[in-house]
């Protein structure tokens, strides 16, 4: 003869949303008609929740998303007809696995430096839970551009939005440097500078500097000089870059600035170098025009005019009663720079 299985109708009504931080592990209930015990699957591929491998009613819940559960009994005495429900997963986890900025494969830490040259940085940010959304300036995408068309620190702010609701706003800090010949320059094979005047600098103020050779840290000041005597020469085969503190307290770096030799000034020399402030200079000119017809302009290292005297002929004694720096002195396109030494 043959025996027909009992007919049985299965219950399985699990809560239709569930939340990683607050419901894991969840415990699936469904029951038959005669008390049989019913077992759990899940179907489909999903990374949102697991069931565990020792009690298949216990549901790990692992990040937003949802998964199909089925319910069923194996019992050959008995017959029913499986039935699944789709459980939403939602959570509270705004948590960041990486940020990408630039040519960065690394979350940066600090301040990331901007290519030289470069106006717009690229930016990834990968939330950990595949259902959070992430928002700058109020557009949703994980992938976005920051305009940095001006050097300055920008401090980039976005937001993370879990599907469970909870939202933190985190930010990156992305610096653009200066081209080194928009905000200083080079004076002979001896001096470089940065123009720290706001008239004609683009509106920066600097209160401290660093120079840096090949890296390493060579002087501190507005200018940096190869030293006083005439010999003294900037390392042509180097690479020279400034760090720039401004007012507000940002530190901003110069791109590597690579210095070819210019021709050296022949026939204009000055001497003694560097004197002492109040003191006199004796400048010669081995091709002088006529008496009286060539002027020593005597320039600061910010391009002001601070002095100007007439020359008596190939050699002229003039006086120096200029505060102690760095200057230039100028006749007929020759240029020489003079040290004014404390007195």
């Amino acid at each position: 003869f043959t025996i027909t299985p009992k007919p049985q109708t299965i219950t399985f009504n699990p809560v239709a949303t569930l939340t990683v931080e607050d419901d894991s592990p969840y415990t699936l209930v469904a029951t038959t008609d005669d008390g049989l015990t019913v077992l759990f699957r899940t179907d489909g591929s999903t990374d949102a929740a697991t069931l565990d491998a020792g009690d298949n009613t216990l549901l790990h819940l692992v990040q937003s998303g949802s998964v199909t559960v089925t319910a069923y009994i194996d019992d050959p005495n008995y017959s029913a007809n499986e039935v699944s429900r789709t459980i939403g997963i939602i959570s509270n986890n705004t948590g960041v696995d990486s940020i990408h900025v630039g040519n960065t494969a690394e979350t940066p830490s600090g301040v990331y430096l901007a290519d030289c040259g470069v106006n717009e940085v690229p930016i990834i940010v990968a939330p950990h839970d595949a259902g959070a959304k992430v928002l700058y300036s109020d557009a949703e995408g994980s992938s976005f551009a920051v305009d940095i068309s001006r050097p300055d620190v920008y401090t980039v702010a976005y937001e993370i939005q879990a599907s469970a609701g909870n939202k933190t706003i985190d930010n990156i800090r992305i610096e653009k440097p200066f081209d080194f010949e928009a905000i200083g320059g080079r004076k002979f094979n001896n001096v470089v500078f940065i123009n720290n005047n706001p008239a004609t600098n683009g509106g920066y103020k600097f209160v401290s500097y660093e120079w840096f050779k090949n890296g390493t840290l060579v002087g501190v000041g507005q200018y940096y000089s190869a030293g006083s005597s005439h010999s003294d020469v900037l390392d042509h085969s180097a690479t020279y870059t400034a760090a720039l503190t401004t007012t507000d307290g940002k530190v901003l770096h110069t791109c590597p600035y690579d210095m070819p030799l210019q021709p050296a000034s022949a026939s204009l020399f000055a001497y003694p170098n560097p004197v002492r402030s109040g003191g006199s200079v004796t400048l010669e000119h081995s091709a002088p025009s006529a008496p009286g017809s060539s002027t020593a302009k005597i320039y600061s290292l910010q391009g002001s005019l601070v002095s100007e005297q007439k020359l008596t002929g190939s050699s002229t004694t003039i006086s120096l009663p200029l505060p102690p720096g760095l200057y230039l002195i100028i006749v007929n396109d020759e240029v020489v720079r003079m040290f004014v030494e404390q007195e």
